[in-house]
């Protein structure tokens, strides 16, 4: 006969296991360690996540205003992919970049394709008002980047244009 584990922790031990598994343990309130959002964040930004375990790590996330963390883990990131992950992270909890408006006009000037995309997403989904000022540095952000004839120069065209539209508006 097979000895029963004693307790739920003996039971489930095996998915603690950070070879098999990647475990990050989240409050009633969201998550409360800045260790805890790293973890979380790291997770975000791992192509093997699921879609169904990014949308519960993003609603767990939003509520512990991992704001400063997330752009720290995106200026740090070299690779691509997972900056574009991380990217995507910032729209999908709705986060409120206003104040980083020019850093991710700066990632939309990406020559990587959906470093680019996911950051002119970021962009355009910023509803508040933006200063002629930084609206004005942006657009000679965009206008350089153009002037090299990227393989983005389409989704530059697009920047551009919403850039525009909020020095006219």
């Amino acid at each position: 006969m097979k000895n029963k584990p004693d307790s739920f922790e003996e039971e489930n031990q095996k998915y603690f296991d950070e070879k098999q598994y990647r475990t990050i343990i989240v409050g009633k309130d969201g998550l409360k360690t800045t260790e805890d959002i790293a973890e979380a964040i790291e997770a975000l930004s791992d192509d093997k996540i699921g879609a169904e375990e990014r949308e519960e790590l993003l609603t767990h996330l939003k509520a512990s205003n991992p704001k400063l963390a997330l752009l720290n883990a995106i200026k740090a990131t070299k690779n691509n992919a997972k900056r574009a992950r991380l990217i995507a992270a910032c729209w999908e909890m709705d986060m409120d970049c206003t104040d980083d408006f020019l850093f991710f006009v700066e990632q939309a000037c990406s020559d990587d394709f959906n470093v680019a995309l996911e950051a002119f997403t970021v962009v355009e989904s910023i509803e508040n008002a933006i200063g002629k000022e930084r609206l004005d540095e942006a657009h000679k952000v965009v206008t350089e980047k153009m002037k090299q004839n990227p393989a983005t120069i389409e989704l530059l065209n697009d920047l551009a244009a919403i850039i525009k539209d909020r020095q006219n508006g």
